[in-house]
């Protein structure tokens, strides 16, 4: 093959790429794959723009089907079209596609009157991140760790997956809503029209994502958490003190979000005062 065959054969792919994310041309407005391609070429470039944009839509329909359903099909189908193009996947796992799609709800003058549905997307792209998350292993040998080091050279250590997002909107009622057959939307739709925000803690359970809203203080604790702070830390994140952290903490280890505590890097072992 010779360098002015390999020249242009990229020149042919870096038009195909283009006019495969490009918006629709029309006749006045040609895209550059009709100077390089025949007729037949441009006739099989439609096809697949085609099946691409359908490809598209069933990838974000499996991470948002929520979404989905509070558009409605026909206009969440435009939705993906559009996102195709606006973000390209940068990979062949179209699994990993669609983590921007909140900012580009929320960048759509067109949705300004469902300023929710951004909320919605980002919660839905979490669950959609904790059914992949890697495995985590469960250690309740761990908590002897507190005989060796005082809670403020300790930390908690969380199961993969588990994420906090706080809303301006009843976003857990929303998604929670949706799972049932058929959908019961009246408790969600009364707290959206009462403008009650709600803060959601997503885990997986087994092979299932979950999520729930959850009070101030259960946020404040997983919070902190979540950034890396100590033991201590945590208990103080929120009233209550150590026997209401105790609680958050059982019930983290009864889901399945708690994996065990670790010490801090570097950390040396130092008896705690009370061991």
């Amino acid at each position: 093959m010779t360098a002015t065959t390999l020249a242009t054969l990229e020149q042919q792919q870096q038009t195909l790429a283009a006019a495969l994310f490009a918006t629709r041309a029309t006749p006045a407005d040609p895209t550059p794959l009709d100077a390089t391609l025949a007729r037949p070429w441009a006739m099989g470039l439609a096809a697949y723009r085609a099946n691409a944009h359908a490809t598209a839509a069933r990838a974000l329909a499996a991470a948002y089907p929520v979404l989905r359903a509070l558009l409605g099909p026909d206009s969440f189908d435009s939705l993906s079209r559009a996102y195709w193009h606006h973000a390209p996947p940068q990979r062949g796992d179209l699994a990993h596609w669609g983590a921007t799609l909140a900012a580009f709800l929320e960048a759509d003058a067109q949705l300004a009157d469902t300023p929710y549905l951004a909320d919605v997307a980002r919660v839905e792209w979490g669950l959609h991140r904790a059914a992949s998350a890697a495995d985590g292993e469960a250690a309740p040998a761990s908590f002897a760790l507190l005989a060796q080091h005082a809670p403020e050279r300790l930390r908690l250590r969380l199961a993969p997956g588990t994420a906090l997002y706080t809303s301006r909107w009843p976003v857990a009622s929303m998604i929670l809503a949706h799972q049932t057959d058929p959908p019961d939307l009246r408790e969600a739709a009364a707290r959206l029209h009462a403008g009650v925000g709600e803060t959601v803690r997503i885990w997986r359970e087994g092979l299932r994502p979950r999520l729930r809203a959850i009070q101030s203080s259960d946020a404040q604790r997983l919070s902190a958490a979540l950034a890396g702070a100590s033991l201590q830390t945590v208990i103080e994140a929120a009233e209550g003190g150590a026997e209401a952290a105790l609680a958050w903490i059982s019930e983290g280890i009864r889901e399945g979000w708690v994996l065990g505590l670790e010490p801090d890097p570097g950390e040396e072992p130092t008896p705690h005062p009370l061991a």
